[in-house]
């Protein structure tokens, strides 16, 4: 045998053993792996639990509000009107508003008769109140010449 030839149980010894390495650096490349796979899994887990946790928080809070603006229009609501009420209401209002109107016309139109009958009323009054004034102006002019004649006739007769 050269010494470049080998036995074949030998050689196949040699494979066996290098494949035995390469089996046992394989299978702790594969438990490395797993180990860090196993890792990765926990820290995942883990994230995942703390997102549902922050996700369930967050949803309890919109519910919150939500709940609390319901609240709010169920409030609102029952201080509105139904619109057939309403519909109802502003029928009555609108027919009372125009009774009103019309009376008020009514009652404008015999005010602005009354006022026109009084202004010929009042002219009236006012000229016998000028006739009176007159007449007791008249009056008491006579009473005061009647006075200064009877002052003189005393005069005379004392003089």
């Amino acid at each position: 045998m050269s010494p470049e030839t080998v036995p074949l149980q030998q050689h196949l010894a040699a494979l066996r053993a290098a494949d035995k390495a390469l089996a046992k650096e394989r299978d702790r490349r594969y438990a490395e792996v797993a180990e860090e796979r196993e890792k990765a899994l926990k820290i995942k887990e883990s994230a995942d639990e703390k997102a549902l946790d922050l996700a369930s928080q967050i949803q309890t809070y919109k519910d919150q509000q939500h709940n609390g603006l319901l609240q709010q229009l169920d409030r609102q609501a029952a201080t509105f009107v139904a619109r057939a009420e309403w519909d109802t209401a502003h029928t009555d209002l609108v027919n009372r508003i125009i009774s009103v109107a019309d009376r008020l016309s009514a009652l404008e139109l015999r005010l602005t008769s009354r006022l026109e009958r009084g202004d010929g009323a009042d002219a009236g009054t006012a000229v016998s109140r000028t006739e009176r004034r007159l007449d007791t102006g008249q009056l008491l002019l006579l009473l005061g010449v009647i006075i200064a004649a009877a002052a003189v006739v005393v005069a005379v007769l004392k003089g």
